[in-house]
C-alpha cells in the first residue's frame, strides 16, 4: 500500500501491483476506506529497448491499460472509461501505435 488519496471525492487506499515475471510492469489500484469498492486500476509498463528482435509477432516498448468507475444513484459501481494505449515493434522493426478509447455516457438502469 502506498498510502491515502482522494480520487473522484472518495478517499481511497492506493496499492501497487509489480509483476513477478515483469518488474517493469506496475499496476495502481485505488479502493474506498468506505466500501472498499475498487474504482480505478492503472496498469503500464515502458521500456526503450528496441535492439533485440521480439520473439514473437511483436513486443511492447509501452503499455498502458486505465479503467476507472462511477457510482450512480443506485449505489453500485459502474465502468466509467476504458482507456488502452500500446506502442510496440514487430518482427520487422517497425514500430506501430495501437490506441484505442471506449467511454461510457449513458446507463439505461431498465435493462440491469
Amino acid at each position: 500500500m502506498v498510502g491515502y488519496s482522494l480520487y473522484r471525492n472518495n478517499e481511497v487506499f492506493k496499492l501497487l501491483v509489480k509483476s513477478k515475471e515483469n518488474k517493469s510492469t506496475v499496476t495502481s489500484m485505488y479502493i474506498t476506506t468506505e466500501t472498499y469498492a475498487l474504482i480505478a486500476i492503472d496498469r503500464w509498463y515502458e521500456s526503450d529497448d528496441k535492439s533485440s528482435i521480439p520473439k514473437h509477432l511483436f513486443r511492447f516498448l509501452k503499455l498502458h491499460e486505465y479503467v476507472d468507475f462511477i457510482q450512480l444513484d443506485d449505489g453500485f459501481w459502474y465502468i466509467n472509461s476504458i482507456n488502452d494505449f500500446r506502442e510496440s515493434i514487430n518482427i520487422e522493426g517497425d514500430i506501430t501505435e495501437i490506441k484505442r478509447l471506449i467511454r461510457l455516457t449513458k446507463i439505461n438502469n431498465e435493462q440491469k
